[in-house]
């Protein structure tokens, strides 16, 4: 084989496969799924979002609440154990409402607002303690509990006038 003759074979292949390369990608195109453009392409609209750790443990999620006695909807953040530390929700009967519990699953901070007005409740580590600040349409007050649930100080203000207890 002469040497010009292997060049022309050399080249030659070279040609033949990128001819046989570009037809067979025009014969044998792969099927791609393509999403449709639409408007809205900067909307997520899911039933239930949720944060998860490398692991897959769960950390946060944006739905309906797992554990309330009455339907609620909103951002809830989880502690090691999964239970719900830090919430803020939303419901028909109830309104909106901020809740943050301890470590204990006791104590807290809870701000509510019904149809009649709203309420502010810290509890304490024990569950009974708690100090109450409320507001309705016919008036509000404030009443201070002991570690038994016993109401030490009362003060109410209502369409009737005002009073204290201690």
């Amino acid at each position: 084989m002469s040497k010009r003759f292997s060049i022309l074979l050399v080249i030659l292949t070279i040609v033949s496969g990128l001819i046989g390369g570009a037809i067979t990608g025009r014969v044998f195109t792969p099927k791609v799924a393509i999403a449709e453009e639409t408007t809205q392409s900067r909307i997520l609209t899911v039933e239930e979002l949720r944060v998860v750790d490398k692991d897959g443990k769960e950390l946060m999620y944006l739905g309906k609440a797992k554990k309330a006695p009455f339907d609620r909807y909103g951002l809830f953040i989880l502690d090691n154990r999964g239970s719900a530390k830090a919430t803020i929700s939303a419901g028909e009967k109830y309104g909106g409402a901020v809740l943050i519990q301890g470590k204990d699953d006791e104590s807290g901070v809870s701000m509510i607002v019904g149809e009649n007005g709203g309420a502010v409740l810290v509890q304490g580590k024990d569950g009974e303690s708690e100090a109450l600040m409320m507001v309705s349409e016919n008036g509000g007050g404030v009443s201070v509990s002991d570690k038994d649930g016993k109401v030490g100080a009362l003060m109410r203000i209502d369409e009737n006038g005002g009073a204290v207890y201690v």
